[in-house]
């Protein structure tokens, strides 16, 4: 049987791989698969403490109104480095990422895999039910830590045997004063329970595990968050799976057998070109979008309208103070998640996920407000009560991108669409907080939350959205290919229907590997 192609090492891409190899399909997978510069990672290996981040701006940040935090790796900004090609991007009002790295914006993900609720994609093309099966595929490769899951009835483990995380001392505070007041703030709406973090422990297969040294923010030393790369790294050791790096897709064509890929070769600056029988293309939203808006001239008129889950950060003061936070072990992703089901406040779920102490604080105090290092010691009882929620909305509190493509100059025009209730609606979910903060055990301190630019929670897609009877031009079928292109397959959140408050990440690569697992091979 004759290979098909599989453009891009992000999650989808990696599951989308595995789904395919799962049928004995040969795959070839290109990439321009940018790496960490091993003069980074030597550094940080002989430091005793981590690299602090650069005031080295990203692409495109010049281009935006506020400037974000950004998660570095030792220090480098490789993962959103898309080199000259940004050029071809213009944003207003927004925030979004596109990467050219081996395995994508994995490498400073926040490790979030909580699923989707049931209740939340009814109205999907794929029976809920479908999804869920899926989604326990991708827990086969990908590890899961967690703990404390009891009250999560609408979000199902989806593994048989997962392992539990060492929450910190903060964290252990916090449940237990949720445990004491659990069937008030139940009746409110609020349930609790760990976090879902891919991450692996001490003693799996791959690496050295988890040490918690607390360093999550700066890049992982032991390499135990969970990357595209590493499940990459194993699918190179199926005959059935080459791996081109170096490759960069530009343009895509279809005739009656065949999809002409033409790329370009940044080793050697060349065009390259390739033929496929099938292609599963997994860029990245923003990418995939632009390579089919630039190859198809019927696409290229089309304005695309892309979902948001727009996050927000809500700063909490614990009531009780934990000496020694700051040295205690501990991770410092996700910690505990808080899901907010109120249907007189929306029918859809809010996704609170809470961070405890990380020395990432005090690094962004001090940076802030420089005299601050000056009374350091003084400020260790506030670090040790901080903590930070950040929020998750779905879409549809959420603004609206919208993407057009410019022909004469080859530009994708991105542009962010603010929501007017999105403010008000964050207010209600704080002040809602603020009312059960002695339940809680902190209390959020309402006037310095602030709602994030859109498109910069990375949750986002839709653009090319699957239907069960595709309409519109950039309407997509259950296996996500457009109309007139049946030999090529969009698997990466352009094809979710809608974008909920949970991380996308899980349902985005369930969806990919059902796509490679159930599609028709030509």
């Amino acid at each position: 049987m004759e290979a098909v192609y599989v453009i891009g090492s992000g999650p989808s891409g990696i599951a989308c791989a595995q789904g395919l190899l799962a049928r004995n399909i040969r795959v070839i997978m290109l990439d321009v698969g940018k790496t960490l510069d091993a003069k980074m990672l030597q550094n940080r290996l002989e430091r005793t403490s981590p690299v602090i981040y650069s005031d080295q701006l990203l692409p495109w940040e010049k281009q935006k109104k506020t400037k974000t935090f950004n998660k570095h790796v030792f220090g480098s900004l490789y993962p959103y480095d898309i080199g000259e090609f940004e050029k071809y991007f213009d944003l207003m009002n927004v925030n979004l990422c596109a990467s050219f790295a081996k395995g994508g914006l994995s490498n400073v993900w926040g490790a979030s895999i909580m699923p989707y609720r049931k209740k939340d994609m009814l109205d999907w093309p794929i029976h809920p039910d479908e999804m869920m099966f899926y989604c326990k595929k991708v827990l086969n490769f990908v590890p899961l830590l967690t703990c404390l899951q009891e009250d999560f009835y609408d979000w199902p483990m989806l593994h048989e045997n997962p392992k539990n995380y060492q929450l910190s001392p903060q964290a252990n505070y916090l449940w237990q004063c949720y445990l004491k007041s659990k069937q008030k703030l139940n009746a409110r709406g609020i349930v609790a329970g760990g976090a879902r973090l891919a991450i692996y422990q001490k003693g799996d297969d791959y690496p050295a595990g988890c040490h918690y040294c607390g360093e999550c923010m700066y890049g992982c030393v032991s390499d135990a968050v969970y990357s595209a790369r590493h499940t990459l790294s194993s699918l190179k050791k199926n005959p059935l799976f080459q791996y081109h790096s170096g490759v960069r897709v530009d343009r895509l064509s279809q005739n009656k057998n065949s999809i002409q890929i033409d790329a370009y070769d940044i080793h050697h600056k060349t065009p390259v070109s390739f033929s496929a029988s099938q292609l599963f293309l997994a860029a990245g939203v923003i990418m995939s979008s632009y390579i089919l808006l630039k190859s198809f001239s019927w696409l290229s008129d089309a304005e695309l309208l892309l979902d948001d889950s727009q996050h927000f950060l809500l700063p909490g003061i614990m009531f009780r103070r934990i000496k020694n936070v700051r040295h205690s072990p501990s991770h410092a992703l996700c910690q505990l998640l808080y899901e907010v089901v109120h249907p007189e406040i929306l029918a859809e779920s809010i996704h609170m996920q809470l961070y405890t102490y990380t020395s990432l604080y005090e690094n962004e105090f001090e940076n802030k407000f420089k005299f601050l290092k000056k009374f350091k010691k003084v400020l260790f009882p506030f670090y040790e009560r901080l903590v930070v929620i950040q929020g998750f909305l779905p879409s549809q509190i959420s603004g609206r991108i919208s993407m057009r493509y410019r022909a004469g100059d080859e530009r994708l025009i991105i542009t962010g669409h603010k929501n007017k209730g999105s403010a008000a609606f964050v207010k209600r979910i704080s002040m809602l907080f603020a009312k059960q903060s002695a339940q809680l055990g902190f209390f959020p301190l309402v006037p310095a939350c602030q709602i994030s630019q859109i498109g910069s929670s990375n949750h986002y897609g839709g653009s090319f959205p699957m239907r069960k009877k595709p309409v519109k031009a950039n309407e997509t079928d259950c296996f996500g290919s457009p109309p007139g292109l049946d030999r090529i397959h969009l698997v990466d959140a352009s094809v979710l229907p809608s974008i909920q408050a949970q991380s996308v990440t899980l349902t985005s690569m369930a969806n990919a590997y059902r796509i490679g697992h159930t599609c028709a091979i030509k």
